[in-house]
């Protein structure tokens, strides 16, 4: 992944920050990208990324930063997964194994690299603390932020089944 980071980095002259060190066995990169000032170049860069990335079988997923959760203001986290990986495919996997079906399942999330996760449940739900208007005006937005809004829903759930 550095050698993506690299040539992503040269040829448009910006950086990416890794958001941890990463050990040989990672499969999962991500980093912080600053904001370039102007959208379109942002797009720009982050769809080449996404190009070059899937020529090595990695999905990019990014979105912008939510500094409520600790991340920088004005950036993007970018995250590289492998293909057919990531909370959508962890949850179809352990829904199977378990013979669990969609409407057991409750999801959270606050930011646009949740959105294909959510969208594959029937109980989903963006966190109130979410800075992502897109993400707050397509899915139920909890009513608390944090742990409280976790445990106001999964009670609410249960005290509905």
């Amino acid at each position: 992944m550095q050698q993506l980071i690299s040539t992503i980095s040269h040829k448009y002259h910006v950086s990416f920050q890794p958001q941890k060190e990463f050990q040989p066995y990672d499969t999962h990169y991500n980093y912080y990208f600053k904001m370039q000032g102007d959208e379109a170049e942002d797009q720009r860069i982050l769809n080449d990324l996404i190009s070059m990335a899937s020529n090595q079988r990695y999905v990019v997923k990014y979105n912008r930063c939510n500094p409520r959760a600790g991340d920088p203001e004005n950036a993007y986290d970018v995250d590289f997964l492998p293909q057919q990986a990531g909370k959508k495919y962890a949850a179809q996997f352990l829904m199977s194994l378990h013979d669990i079906p969609k409407s057991q399942v409750l999801g959270f999330g606050d930011s646009g690299n949740d959105r294909e996760f959510l969208r594959f449940l029937h109980n989903r739900f963006v966190m109130c603390n979410s800075t992502d208007p897109s993400m707050t005006s397509e899915f139920e937005v909890t009513k608390h932020a944090y742990y409280k809004g976790l445990i106001y829903h999964i009670k609410d759930f249960i005290n509905q089944t």
